[in-house]
């Protein structure tokens, strides 16, 4: 049976469908744990909304259950908050919103900001539109039953723990309801930038979803196997999945790669093969000698390096409640 939840709305349901169990001939792959690294991205980022004064009435001790009820289906959804903005905040609209945290790789993010969200992660942009025409169903403290191994429970749980003790949660706004709006906010994994999206309701949009949803769970029940989302496999979900050679039925090329045999061309990769070499030993030495140099006080010029330093104020990625001194050595142009 295929199990739809509110956070793989957006995601294939064939996909799903083999993950469910339904078809015996495939091999079922075990649901992977959710990476400590996605949970403390995700924790250090409202931590982050918090500094903000971005105010929260779930995501922080309690945790909003909510409902998508589709032709009779009942499909549950934990969302990771709901926060309020009594006044725009860094590009953060004034208003109520659904919150969606995302951590992503550089090219993500940058697809994001270029793209928006319904063209750069539409699973996202369904996720979204899903809680946002759902029902809340109750209110839930976060235990320890909400994490999968006792590194998250530890790790995870403290952080919100701690975060909850400084910045208590507003009560929740029962007259107003669930919020009208989505909050996307996305963080850059490797520079820490957020980026932030507001989501408003598209009808149209969770209509095809639901159908969807309609549509597959009839194939599932008829013992077939639910239309493919996509059109063909050279795309960044297909190229992920474990069951993409049975799905597309040899579609899918998996022969390896070529082998060459071309002596100029060797020339060339050899020449690569030891620029990237010497580029680790490279940034290694650089930060052997970076303690060093950093240990002189005040700004100077020894030799070939030029040694200065820069103050980054609060706000910054890793910086929320003091100033924090960057030093930037350079080699000095002759």
């Amino acid at each position: 049976m295929i199990n739809f939840r509110g956070s793989n709305l957006g995601l294939c349901p064939r996909k799903l469908a083999y993950e469910g169990g339904s078809f015996l001939n495939v091999t079922q792959v075990p649901t992977k744990q959710r990476l400590l690294d996605g949970w403390w991205h995700e924790v250090e980022v409202k931590g982050r909304l918090c500094d903000m004064d971005l105010h929260f009435e779930s995501g922080l001790s309690s945790q909003a259950n909510l409902v998508l009820n589709v032709n009779g289906v009942q499909i549950l959804g934990h969302i990771d908050g709901i926060v309020c903005a009594f006044s725009p905040i860094d590009g953060i609209p004034l208003g109520r919103y659904i919150l969606e945290v995302k951590s992503m790789g550089p090219g993500g993010w940058f697809n994001l900001k270029r793209n928006g969200l319904i063209n750069s992660h539409r699973h996202h942009y369904d996720q979204l539109q899903g809680y946002l025409g759902g029902s809340l169903v109750s209110m839930s403290p976060i235990t320890m039953e909400e994490f999968e191994n006792e590194l998250q429970r530890d790790v995870i749980l403290g952080m919100l723990w701690a975060l909850a003790a400084h910045y208590p949660e507003a009560p929740y706004d029962y007259l107003a309801g669930l919020p009208t709006k989505g909050l996307l906010v996305a963080k850059d994994k490797d520079s820490g930038e957020l980026a932030y999206e507001v989501v408003e309701r598209d009808p149209i949009n969770l209509a095809v979803v639901k159908r969807r949803v309609i549509n597959s769970i009839g194939a599932d029940l008829r013992g077939e196997l639910p239309s493919r989302l996509w059109d063909n496999p050279k795309n960044w979900e297909c190229k992920n999945c474990p069951f993409r050679v049975q799905c597309w039925e040899g579609i899918v090329d998996e022969q390896p790669s070529r082998t060459l045999d071309d002596p100029d061309l060797l020339l060339f990769a050899r020449m690569y093969a030891e620029g990237k070499a010497f580029e680790k030993r490279g940034e290694a030495l650089m930060e052997d000698a970076r303690p060093m140099l950093e240990s002189v006080d005040g700004d100077y010029t020894l030799g070939p390096v030029k040694v200065s330093r820069r103050t980054q104020k609060a706000g910054k990625y890793e910086v929320t409640r003091e100033e924090k001194e960057i030093t930037t050595i350079r080699v000095v142009e002759s």
